[in-house]
């Protein structure tokens, strides 16, 4: 082997074994990086997980009477069916702006109206929970749609001879939502023996308080309606009965109405 020939073949012989004593390395942590936290993060709240949001007060298309109030009754329930201590339940309602209470139990006055309920939790492991309540009625304690009657006498005096009649009609009328305002009316005929029969129509308008009704029957013979004022007073909660008397263009009227409550639900 010539002198040449020797020296490239240890020129690579060398070359060789520099490869093999400094391998490449894949994978690991490059030099001066920390090792990665594989740890999963601790569960400082492990009692809330799986809770639930339970409210007891108001039910959706419940009916509150306005002098009763509110009350705002829920928990937080555990997986296990215990109580869990927390009371930052927010409750909302969408005809007011903002929270109106916060809290676990509570009690309020309110506004008559339709009311939608949005019941909030946020847990302190993260979980959100909510309740939505639709329907939820406040209003007056007679609010409704009452249907009835209305009875009359008329008397007059034609030619020195007294002459007397009746007069008995349908009646409906609404009570407003808040349950202040009374409005309806009717008709009937009145059939006398000296004149052929009168058709009359009457509205029926009042002020409502406590379970009194004081307002008036607007009596209308064809030229203009008369008021007679009356007062009526509830008996329980559903049934309306009032009594009046005036005159008219020679006619004495005095009569009574009755009326029942059909539904306790009324457009806002």
């Amino acid at each position: 082997m010539t002198r040449l020939t020797w020296i490239a073949f240890l020129a690579a012989f060398g070359l060789l074994g520099c490869q093999s004593e400094t391998p490449l390395s894949y994978g690991g942590t490059p030099p001066g990086e920390e090792e990665p936290d594989d740890e999963e993060p601790e569960d400082l709240f492990p009692e809330f997980d799986g809770a639930t949001l339970e409210v007891y007060s108001p039910q959706s298309a419940e009916i509150i009477f306005l002098e009763d109030g509110i009350t705002f009754d829920a928990e937080i329930i555990g997986v296990d069916g215990d109580v869990l201590d927390f009371d930052e339940i927010v409750w909302e309602t969408d005809q007011e702006f903002g929270p109106i209470f916060e809290g676990t139990y509570g009690e309020s006055f309110m506004d008559w109206g339709i009311h939608t309920f949005t019941i909030t939790a946020e847990l302190p492991n993260g979980d959100r929970l909510q309740t939505v309540l639709g329907g939820v009625r406040i209003q007056g304690r007679h609010t409704g749609v009452y249907a009835g009657n209305l009875a009359m006498n008329v008397d007059m005096e034609f030619q020195g001879t007294p002459v007397n009649a009746a007069c008995n009609g349908g009646l409906d009328f609404v009570i407003d939502m808040a349950g202040e305002v009374l409005s309806g009316g009717g008709q009937c005929s009145i059939a006398l023996v000296i004149i052929d029969p009168i058709d009359v129509t009457y509205e029926v308008n009042a002020d409502v308080e406590d379970d009194e009704a004081i307002g008036d029957v607007g009596i209308d013979i064809g030229f203009f309606a008369l008021p007679i004022g009356f007062e009526g007073e509830f008996e329980g909660d559903s049934d309306l009965h009032a009594d009046f008397e005036g005159g008219l263009l020679g006619f004495n009227m005095a009569g009574t109405l009755d009326a029942h409550r059909l539904s306790v639900y009324v457009d806002p």
